[in-house]
């Protein structure tokens, strides 16, 4: 029904970190991670798509850290690969495929070694290895695994396999309302809300077309990315997409007809600059 996975995982660049995740028999997964400063993060795969849920101790140690603690701590997030990738050599299979990858697909069992006893959280065990896998079995008439290592683990002991109980497992199902209330890393992340603009002065017009140059300034501690849209009189008449690094600032502009010019009479428009996510 369902496998939980204890142990400790190297995210790179940032340090270990304390996983204990369950994943259910259709490969959904959810579970927590910490890190021994203190840093706490839910995390959920639905469907493939993982989620963190991180507080700001989380966010503090990645790279632009403090940026990410400033606009994601408390957040469902859908994260992209990068953010979450670490946990892939861990395993962390389901059920079916856990077993499929230690039995393999039929035929004779592959070539093993036993290189010594293992004990995991004190009960006594053994080391089995082949090409591309090492697990340590308990060392009893009836064996039952205790743990899977990870290529480079750390820990001789891995990661720790148990039984979740059958409400864990249930709990790994509400996964899909929390991926249907999640908001796009991306979008929270580089949300361009510390952007200001303002219009270029002097911005008089007797020609048949006018171009209306403004500003974009990034006040922020970490990179905006969004589109600036030119209002005239209520009526957008040009979009701008724009990427700023913090304390950046970008001049733009938009081209547009000259109403006052095709209709043979002076007209003062307002010109407002919306900006908004990309």
């Amino acid at each position: 029904e369902g496998v939980t996975y204890r142990g400790t995982v190297e995210q790179p660049g940032v340090g270990p970190v304390n996983v204990e995740i369950t994943t259910n028999a259709a490969g959904d997964r959810s579970g927590t991670l910490t890190r021994p400063d203190g840093g706490r993060a839910s995390f959920a795969e639905v469907g493939g798509v993982p989620l963190v849920n991180g507080d700001t101790a989380w966010w503090n140690p990645e790279p632009s850290g403090a940026g990410k603690a400033q606009r994601l701590s408390g957040f469902w997030v859908r994260v992209p690969a990068a953010e979450t990738s670490w946990l892939g050599p861990a395993g962390l299979l389901p059920p079916g495929a856990l077993a499929d990858d230690l039995t393999g697909a039929g035929g004779p069992p592959p070539e093993y070694a036993e290189p010594g006893g293992q004990p995991v959280d004190g009960v006594d065990g053994r080391a089995i290895e082949w090409p591309g896998h090492r697990v340590v079995l308990s060392d009893e008439r009836t064996p039952r695994l205790l743990a899977v290592v990870p290529p480079g683990s750390a820990d001789p002991a891995g990661l720790r396999v148990t039984r979740p109980a059958p409400d864990v497992v249930g709990a790994v199902a509400t996964g899909p309302g929390t991926l249907a209330s999640a908001r796009r890393y991306d979008e929270l992340l580089y949300a361009p809300t510390d952007v200001r603009s303002a219009l270029a002065p002097g911005q008089d017009c007797s020609t048949p077309t006018c171009t209306v140059a403004f500003t974009l300034v990034n006040g922020g501690i970490v990179e905006a990315r969004g589109i600036a849209t030119v209002v005239e009189n209520g009526t957008p008449i040009g979009r701008r997409p724009f990427t700023l690094a913090p304390g950046a600032r970008a001049a733009l502009n938009v081209t547009e007809p000259n109403i006052a010019y095709t209709s043979g009479k002076d007209q003062r428009v307002r010109i407002d600059i919306l900006v908004t996510g990309g």
